[in-house]
């Protein structure tokens, strides 16, 4: 095991972070993902009318030999096949969306999905759009707070850019505990996303200390849609003036809805589970071609050209499972393998250690250690 104050970041570390890392350094952490949509329902049952059923319904699903893991990546993945088994529950999925508020913005989505759509596929698209609602409701940016710096003095040092001219995160979370770390350690501006200068107005990147990708995309951009041939996309930040500020999940659903007129659809830019075949699309012709599959692409692509230019890496609280393809090729395909390699992720941190020196990294260490992540 390697002490955090003997690791060498060099002039362009790059970070990879997962959702342990968020479990780590915020004092009052939002659920895992094992845990986001049982506790969702627990707590919000109302606003959630599909995952209730989908959680009180699962015995009886377990019996028939459905995959009972509903974890928010299992879900994301099993979109349709979860349309298909809640079906069944169409009735009462809009008897409980019925008792919203005439003027919410959830029930004009319902009310228009309701007359274009079987009751498969309407449970199938209403399902995708709660998840993202329970996500904004869950990693609502104004709750989190980070833990004392002195919890993590290896990590304070690597924040600080003692050692470095540039920091690359590679963000897999959308929620902003990132961010909210980096604006609690660091001085006003040393931050940015890789994104910030392609947002109409935003500032650039020049100059920061800290830059961030989040290919899977972020909980304080809105995607805004408006349903015409073809259709209108658009990209913007929650609150342009403070990066820290996430979309609201009263907000996320759709103006109301008049005949005749274009609906306008609001919901925050995630992109679910990012399959493999979207991250192979990179090198392919648009087929997901809307502007929050092209962010999540252009944040795909600086991640992975970060990791040429990488003079140290460091896995934090990810598990860098092997079904990753995209990352481990692009680990894979960095052309000096004597980088050193630093993995900070609980129970998983020793085979990830084992996985590096199997694909020929030399310098591979152990961090986690009772005081870090």
């Amino acid at each position: 095991m390697t002490d955090w104050r003997d690791n060498t970041p060099g002039t362009d570390p790059v970070c990879v972070v997962g959702a342990g890392f968020s479990l780590a350094v915020l004092e009052s952490p939002p659920p895992s993902t094992r845990d986001l949509i049982p506790d969702s329902v627990c707590y919000h049952a109302v606003k959630f009318p599909i995952l209730k059923c989908l959680v009180q319904d699962l015995p009886t699903a377990v019996n028939s030999g459905f995959d009972p893991d509903i974890s928010i990546n299992s879900v994301w993945r099993r979109l349709g096949e979860f349309g298909q088994f809640l079906s069944s529950h169409f009735r009462q999925v809009f008897d409980d969306y019925a008792k919203q508020p005439d003027d919410s913005r959830i029930w004009n989505v319902v009310r228009r999905l309701i007359l274009a759509y079987d009751p498969s596929r309407f449970i199938e698209i209403m399902l995708e759009i709660e998840l993202k609602r329970m996500v904004a409701l869950q990693f609502d940016g104004s709750t989190l707070r980070p833990k004392p710096v002195r919890d993590f003095p290896g990590l304070e040092a690597l924040l600080e850019g003692q050692h470095s001219s540039t920091t690359t995160w590679i963000s897999l979370n959308y929620d902003t505990a990132l961010e909210v770390l980096l604006q609690a350690m660091t001085k006003a501006g040393a931050w940015r996303y890789c994104f910030d200068g392609w947002f109409a107005g935003d500032a650039a990147i020049d100059g920061a200390r800290h830059i961030l990708a989040k290919p899977h995309g972020s909980v304080n951009v809105w995607f805004d849609t408006v349903w015409q041939v073809p259709p209108l996309h658009t990209v913007y930040f929650a609150d342009p003036q403070d990066h820290l500020k996430t979309c609201s999940e009263a907000k996320v659903g759709g103006d109301n809805f008049r005949e005749g007129e274009s609906p306008r659809e609001y919901r925050p830019w995630l992109v679910g589970y990012v399959p493999d075949e979207m991250k192979y699309e990179l090198n392919s012709p648009g087929f997901y071609a809307d502007a929050a599959h092209d962010l999540c692409k252009g944040n795909l692509a600086f991640a992975g050209l970060s990791l040429q230019k990488a003079t140290s890496l460091y896995v934090l609280g990810y598990s860098m499972p092997t079904e990753d393809t995209w990352m481990w090729s692009r680990v894979g395909g960095m052309h000096d393998k004597s980088v050193p390699v630093y993995v900070a992720s609980r129970g998983d941190t020793e085979s990830i250690v084992n996985q590096f020196r199997v694909r020929g990294f030399s310098s591979v260490y152990n961090l986690s250690d009772s005081g870090c992540i």
